[in-house]
């Protein structure tokens, strides 16, 4: 189970779902299609890495921005979805009513 503290820093690090943000770009990708500046795998400052394994970044339309990630250790190197997060941005008022 994650704490209080990773997932404040998980949410943080989930408006990166969206390419315009500054920094690398959070994906959902297999690690051999990542790009240089594209991520898939997410460090904390505690340690415990977590693979990203679903994002949404809707900007024409609800304008959420969110990711779905679980967490990684030697017995689940892609990410034990039994214990999978979700995490939200927010919303982008402005995308609401993009077409």
């Amino acid at each position: 189970m994650a704490s209080d503290k990773q997932l404040t820093e998980l949410n943080q690090l989930s408006y990166q779902v969206d390419p315009e943000y500054p920094g690398k770009t959070i994906v959902a990708k297999p690690d051999s299609e990542v790009k240089e500046d594209e991520m898939n795998t997410l460090t904390p400052p505690d340690g415990q890495a977590f693979k990203v394994i679903a994002t949404s970044n809707q900007k024409n339309g609800s304008g959420f921005q969110g990711m779905a990630v679980a967490p990684i250790s030697n017995n689940f190197p892609n990410g034990d979805r039994s214990q999978t997060i979700v995490v939200a941005a927010g919303t982008d008022p402005k995308g609401l009513f993009q077409q």
